[in-house]
């Protein structure tokens, strides 16, 4: 047996050749050529099948003259080749002519995916296939009828509409129509001869085409050599078959290739099995680098004029067919010394190399990880390495041994430094103001969780003038959460997802917008519960008056996308329409995207900025005449700044977003003015951001007066009745205002009592502090404890690991054994761990 793969002349096409032969009496073998891009296929459909004898022929060991197998496919990114939606496979008796699309085939098999199930239908002894063509309104119908004789077996029927997907629609003989859509057809083609006069021998050439393009052409010679009495199968392969259906044909240029060879097919329920590969093989598919054309242009001039002296026979010259044989050699040496650098790229080489590329860096693979996995563990080895000894290595290296949650704790936090330097936790507060530049009467919002790391504060006002006020922050587990609190009543903070059961503390929900819908309050916000950021969606009773919430409306999906959407903010218009804004990278850079909701109906996605470098946390306001007007942050080679788009309309009718324009920042240098917020105070539009143009971020303001934006300035945040001492040290940001008592209810996030978990003595009036002692999230502090017992915890270089224990797992002891030796080798001396099952230290 052997088994090649080797390059081709023609760039972007590789060459594959295989041989077996085989006892006289031995069933034919089977054959499948399998085609991967980061590996060699280690199962029969672990790749795209380039070749199956069984498929392309029908009964490899007695085919029939000519066989056509016909495709549909959905152009699925994912799928190597494309998703298979339909095939279509037909053998006929003999070669139609070449002015006849098909003769009537004596055997029909057709497989249709339809969703999960396959549904199959396999028909022998067909007589005739009766085609005709019909149109149907935009459609034009394919249909081809199967009989046997008087019976009807089935009714194949192609719909195709300009600028529509396809469709097949298959009707068995007494059954339902199944129909299904795809995207790209492609054909398969079988030529059959006999030669060496009998006993089973034949050659097949055959070609695969997508629309007027060849993406493959191959040809299998089954032979009995008389004198050593044996037989063999030899395939040959010319491969350009693209990864994306539609793609032109040709691979892709400077990438490998792995092949693997599949023999011995056995028969099974749903066509032939085959077991582990027989063979594999790879090579690299070289690109154009256009050597040719560069040859022709360094000829003289006049004689490219007398090569080709008319624009007709352009690109049909002797001289360049005659330089093209030596371009494409050169392209080919070019692209070999070019993939030199690939022959180590984690994405390219074979997982079956990996392990010694990772040993070259020192790291150990887990072979019985996925392939990917593999990768990814190689790719940022180096990454764990230079974080060995910190918090981010154990929560990276601890799931690979244990699947428990945990929480780990560095101790250095908790011990008390005289020259500690300032903590950096963060509350919500708010305040009101009557002329929008000094919030005043200030008050820190106390977060559920005593961690603080509280922020993106959004106020509405309810019914019965309830003020409302959402905010996102870290939950004791780690997970980001969206709260809810009443702040001018006395009602307790809830959590907004309460019903949800999400406790992976990798999903996250954050930046909250809010508004009034009708008879309900609508919450956006941002989540990458669905596998990527996206913005999400649900009510709220807007006549709430205490107690639980009730009911909290389901969370809706509004955009699905695999790239981030973030940031939402939403505004409603005086006639209902409601505008949902919000940054996307869809585009590559981050856009201002937008939805629209009329009637309870959600438009399509649409771009509303075209960013240089970045677009993002946008903001919408109405001002006096109940126009929107649309601000974002823009990331410059300034800094950032903001801008502003203004909603009206074109000739048409049509909406139209005026061109950007810059909201003028507070005077200095370069700096970054992020978080817009807008606000209708007294018929005027007031915006607020912060900035960080005195050094520490600070909220600033500016209002649209007489045309024009007036100057910015800083706003004052009056605590006890005073301007804050520090207004320029302590950090402020994220403003949020509505409007109240012929004034704003304003809320922000800040640092001002940050101090308060300072490193400093224990203060016993402070509950929150008594409560936290010997807690998880206990932030207080102690002296150095020197110890190295199990209840010496307070050290520098001590980390505690707290594992979440299941109740009835007999293994608990094994286990947390199982998960220190693997972290053992990972621990730099300098590092002490205590191991804990809850709040308890094991041994």
């Amino acid at each position: 047996m052997s088994f090649e793969v080797q390059q081709d002349l023609h760039a972007r096409r590789l060459a594959v050749r295989a041989e077996h032969a085989r006892g006289y009496l031995d069933p034919f073998p089977g054959v499948r050529v399998v085609r991967k891009l980061d590996h060699a296929a280690a199962a029969a459909n672990g790749g795209l099948v380039l070749f199956d004898a069984h498929r392309q022929l029908g009964d490899p060991a007695a085919p029939a003259l000519f066989c056509r197998r016909l495709r549909g496919l959905t152009a699925n990114a994912a799928v190597d080749g494309g998703l298979v939606e339909f095939e279509l496979w037909e053998a006929h008796p003999t070669e139609p002519p070449p002015d006849v699309p098909s003769t009537s085939p004596t055997h029909v098999h057709v497989d249709i995916w339809n969703g999960a199930e396959l549904r199959s239908f396999r028909f022998a002894g067909v007589t005739n296939a009766a085609k005709s063509v019909q149109q149907f309104g935009p459609f034009t119908i394919f249909a081809t009828d199967y009989f046997a004789g008087d019976d009807h077996l089935g009714r194949a029927a192609l719909w195709i509409e300009p600028g529509q997907p396809k469709r097949l629609t298959f009707t068995p003989d007494g059954l339902p129509p199944i129909t299904v859509y795809y995207d790209v057809e492609e054909e398969w083609r079988a030529d059959l001869v006999l030669v060496g006069g009998a006993q089973g021998q034949y050659q097949a050439d055959f070609t695969w085409t997508r629309g007027d393009q060849t993406v493959l052409t191959g040809t299998i010679r089954n032979l009995l050599h008389v004198d050593s009495g044996s037989r063999s199968v030899a395939v040959e392969l010319a491969d350009a078959a693209p990864s994306r259906p539609g793609a032109p044909a040709g691979l892709d240029g400077q990438s490998y290739y792995y092949y693997a060879l599949f023999l011995d097919a056995q028969p099974g329920p749903d066509g032939p099995q085959y077991a582990a590969p027989a063979a594999v093989a790879s090579a690299l598919a070289t690109g154009e680098f256009g050597e040719a054309e560069r040859l022709y242009r360094q000829l003289p001039a006049i004689h490219r004029s007398y090569d080709e002296p008319d624009p007709a026979v352009q690109g049909q010259g002797q001289l360049r067919r005659f330089l093209q044989v030596f371009g494409g050699a050169l392209d080919q040496a070019r692209g070999n010394a070019d993939g030199l650098r690939h022959r180590n790229d984690l994405f390219q080489v074979d997982t079956a190399a990996l392990p010694r590329l990772a040993r070259w860096i020192g790291w150990d693979v887990d072979r019985t990880s996925a392939g990917e996995v593999q990768r990814n563990d190689v790719l940022f080895a180096s990454e764990i390495f230079a974080r060995v000894g910190t918090a981010g290595s154990l929560k990276a290296l601890i799931p690979r041994a244990l699947d428990w949650s945990f929480t780990v704790r560095e101790f250095v936090a908790n011990v008390f430094f005289t020259n500690a330097r300032p903590t950096r936790e963060w509350d919500v507060w708010t305040g009101s103001s009557p002329d929008g530049e000094v919030f005043g009467q200030a008050s820190a919002v106390v977060n559920p969780n005593p961690a603080r790391l509280a922020g993106r504060p959004a106020l509405v006002i309810g019914d019965f003038g309830l003020m409302w006020m959402f905010w996102h922050q870290l939950a004791a587990g780690g997970r980001r959460e969206i709260w809810v609190r009443w702040p001018l009543q006395g009602f307790a903070p809830q959590r907004v997802a309460v019903f949800d059961g999400i406790s992976d503390p990798q999903i996250a929900d954050e930046c909250p917008a809010v508004l009034v819908d009708g008879a309900n309050l609508r919450l956006f916000w941002s989540s990458n519960r669905g596998g990527s950021w996206d913005i999400w969606t649900r009510t709220l009773p807007k006549n709430y008056q205490g107690g639980q919430i009730n009911p909290i409306g389901a969370a809706e999906r509004l955009t699905d996308h695999a790239a981030d959407d973030r940031n939402p903010a939403a505004v409603i218009e005086p006639g209902g329409r409601l505008w949902l804004f919000w940054q996307s990278n869809r585009r590559g850079p981050c856009d201002i995207w937008a939805r629209t909701r009329v009637d309870g109906v959600w438009s399509e996605p649409r771009r509303i900025t075209t960013a240089a470098v970045a677009d993002q946390m946008p903001a919408a306001a109405l001002d006096q005449n109940g126009a929107v007007h649309l601000f974002w942050s823009a990331a410059t080679r300034d800094g950032c700044k903001l801008y502003e788009s203004v909603l009206g309309v074109d000739l048409q009718g049509e909406d139209q977003w005026s061109a950007p324009a810059e909201v003028p920042g507070p005077p200095g240098l370069a700096c970054r003015d992020e978080a817009p917020c807008a606000v209708l105070l007294q018929n005027r539009l007031r915006l607020y951001w912060h900035s960080n143009r005195r050094g520490s971020w600070q909220i600033w303001t500016s209002e649209f007066l007489g045309g024009a934006w007036t100057d910015p300035v800083q706003v004052e945040q009056h605590i006890n009745g005073a301007p804050h001492p520090n207004k320029h040290m302590v950090a402020a940001k994220e403003p949020a205002a509505v409007p109240w008592n012929l004034g704003l209810f304003t809320a922000w996030r800040s640092q001002h009592r940050a101090e308060a978990f300072a490193s400093r003595t224990f203060n016993t009036a402070d509950p929150a502090a008594i409560a936290a002692l010997g807690t998880l999230t206990d932030w207080n502090h102690y002296t150095y404890d020197t110890g190295r017992e199990l209840a010496d915890w307070y050290a520098t270089d001590t980390v505690g690991v707290h594992f979440t224990v299941p109740q009835d797992d007999p293994l608990v002891a094994d286990k947390l054994q199982r998960v220190r030796d693997f972290i053992e080798p990972y621990r730099p001396a300098t590092v002490r761990i205590v191991w804990f099952a809850g709040m308890d230290p094991v041994t």
